[in-house]
């Protein structure tokens, strides 16, 4: 076993590795590779010591059986002479090319390489979340949580998309808007086939298929598949209109009726008639516009079966059935005239 010793406080720390794996030290400020092997070792005896007083140290433990070595954890990183991947020496290191986890969660039996990620894992069971935001008071099992999380704070948003330029707070965000450019929908639904980018798309999708409809409105009993048309539906009981216009001040208790009313004030009309050229602000307009050169006539009267291009002439055509006039007779019996 062969072991790696700071010059200058001669402190030791053990990392696990596998057998036949060489551990590369080198020094953090000078940025300077040192590799291993018998060769590169002859080479390391001549710049173990550097002028300005650091130390790099390499261990080649390639031949060496036993899974234990020491190294020396003052200002040192430790680079895996297999895939060349560096760690910081703040912690014991366990390398990546080890199946071994001797650490067991006495909850579910997850084994871990490190006792830390243990500690970690064990906060799922107990609830423990130490981590806590200053701003908003919400809590977090892992410091890389909180710190994800201040970036709704901050509005800081580190990871941009190559090819539109569009910002995320978080890189898995950025993996998922990126299958809009490369069309890639790796979730597919059993049922029907259909596939999306997103997990929890499918998700909420293959509740057409089961009928599942598991958000309730607690006012009017209604249910809906997705958590975002409950919400939306709960301002019809509320009045809530979070959406207002900044030109007229209008509001809307949705966004996408919103940005139409915008046309309105911008005279945007993105739908157009392929037949006559006719442009329309909303697009339900253009498809009721385009029964005019069809010809299809899809709602119908209940009582006498009359068709009608518009819902509005529909509506309109029912007050026949519906008003039945009353015949009257002139009062006064002189003349002929009937009155409804």
């Amino acid at each position: 076993m062969k072991f790696s010793k700071d010059s200058s406080s001669g402190s030791t720390r053990v990392h696990k590795v596998s057998p036949g794996v060489a551990l590369i030290f080198l020094n953090q400020e000078e940025g300077e590779d040192v590799d291993s092997g018998s060769a590169r070792n002859a080479e390391l005896k001549k710049r173990n010591h550097h002028s300005d007083g650091s130390h790099s140290t390499i261990v080649d433990i390639s031949s060496v059986s036993d899974s234990y070595c020491k190294a020396n954890t003052s200002k040192k990183s430790v680079k895996c002479g297999t895939c060349g991947k560096t760690f910081p020496f703040k912690s014991r290191l366990t390398t990546q090319h080890t199946e071994e986890k001797p650490y067991l969660c006495s909850t579910c039996g997850k084994g871990f390489g490190y006792k830390s990620h243990l500690k970690r894992h064990q906060r799922i069971h107990t609830g423990e979340k130490p981590y806590t935001c200053t701003t908003c008071g919400q809590s977090f099992i892992q410091m890389p949580q909180l710190k994800t999380h201040m970036r709704i704070h901050t509005g800081e948003k580190p990871h941009s998309c190559s090819t539109c330029g569009k910002r995320f707070s978080q890189i898995i965000n950025l993996k998922t808007h990126m299958r809009i450019h490369t069309g890639e929908k790796p979730y597919s639904c059993n049922t029907c086939g259909n596939s999306f980018s997103q997990k929890s798309t499918l998700a909420h999708h293959i509740r057409i298929h089961t009928g599942e409809k598991p958000h309730s409105c607690s006012t009017c009993e209604k249910t809906f598949i997705w958590k975002s048309e409950l919400k939306r539906h709960m301002r019809i009981h509320t009045g809530e209109k979070p959406y207002s216009c900044s030109t007229c001040g209008k509001t809307f208790s949705r966004k996408s009726t919103l940005k139409t009313h915008v046309r309105v004030h911008t005279g945007e009309r993105p739908y157009s008639c392929n037949t006559c050229g006719k442009e329309f602000t909303v697009s339900s307009t253009l498809k009721t516009h385009i029964r005019i050169h069809t010809g299809e006539k899809i709602h119908s009267c209940s009582i006498c079966g009359k068709r009608f291009i518009q819902i509005i002439h529909l509506k309109r055509h029912m007050k026949i059935h519906t008003h039945v006039p009353v015949l009257l007779n002139c009062i006064y019996n002189c003349c002929c005239f009937v009155f409804f």
